[in-house]
């Protein structure tokens, strides 16, 4: 889908296309452009400002993560990742 593509692509940019191509990830080349174009422009923006408004830069960093988290967990929870470990191979338990 699209969120894989762009995915993909940011993990190229932060790591480099080395590292993308070692773990075999696929090129998209709309998701690459965005991202080399809109991440260094959202940094500056973020940066400039941040000094003059950390409060409302904290809020938003907040609201972003929540979303992550909702779009990661499928709408369950905007806080939290419930992980279940099986129980089969772990004698102990």
């Amino acid at each position: 889908g699209v969120t894989r593509g762009f995915l993909n692509e940011f993990v190229r940019y932060v790591l480099s296309d080395d590292v993308g191509d070692w773990l075999g990830l696929k090129r998209d080349y709309a998701a690459a452009a965005l991202v080399r174009t809109a991440w260094p422009a959202y940094i500056l923006f973020r940066e400039g400002l941040s000094p003059v408004m950390p409060g409302t830069f904290y809020v938003v960093d907040q609201f972003v993560r929540a979303l992550a988290m909702l779009f990661l967990n499928k709408g369950t929870s905007p806080t939290a990742t419930l992980i279940t470990i099986p129980t089969g191979n772990r004698p102990a338990a």
